[in-house]
């Protein structure tokens, strides 16, 4: 049962090998770490989107009679009440 250790001490292209692999996947999990953030960051920028297009969904423009693009039958009217709508 001890040959196992000393075994493997006599194996340095072994030893190397291992060492060169661990190298290449710390390389690996680096570009993966790298990938992540950007994609966490881009995840990050659409929530911030999406709130924003709600917050503008929830404003007194988008209540029913109204739209939240400022166009519709609830801003014609009004518009048209001033004498500022198309003829």
């Amino acid at each position: 049962m001890r040959e196992r250790g000393p075994r493997v001490w006599r194996r340095p292209d072994l030893i190397q090998e291992l060492i060169q692999t661990k190298q290449e996947l710390a390389r690996e999990l680096e570009v993966n770490l790298k990938q992540l953030r950007a994609v966490l960051q881009e995840g990050q920028r659409i929530a911030r989107e999406l709130e924003a297009v709600l917050k503008e969904t929830q404003t007194p423009a988008a209540q029913p009679g109204g739209s939240p693009a400022g166009k519709g039958p609830g801003r014609d009217q009004g518009a048209a009440g001033r004498g500022q709508g198309k003829s």
